[in-house]
């Protein structure tokens, strides 16, 4: 039970990475994606493969650029399903 919990979260901390790229002050951005590399540990629980996609991608350009994709994804997804999703 604890192990799906971990994962429940480790989704959350990807979104959370997500919508911190759309605080418009570069300041609250910065210290925030300061505070959430601290806990970047909890990617390990990626059995979730949005999760999991998160992760190996960050490994390798880090986790503000993965967020910045994935925040970019994310925008042209809600575009494309239209404005019934806004």
């Amino acid at each position: 039970m604890e192990q799906l919990v971990l994962h429940y979260v480790a989704y959350h901390y990807c979104v959370a990475c997500c919508n911190t790229m759309n605080i418009t002050n570069l300041n609250i951005r910065n210290r925030l994606l300061l505070e959430l590399k601290l806990f970047r540990d909890i990617l390990k629980y990626n059995k979730i493969r949005k999760v999991r996609m998160f992760h190996i991608t960050s490994n390798f350009i880090g986790l503000t650029n993965t967020a910045k994709l994935s925040n970019i994804r994310y925008k042209r997804k809600r575009k494309k399903l239209g404005s019934n999703y806004s």
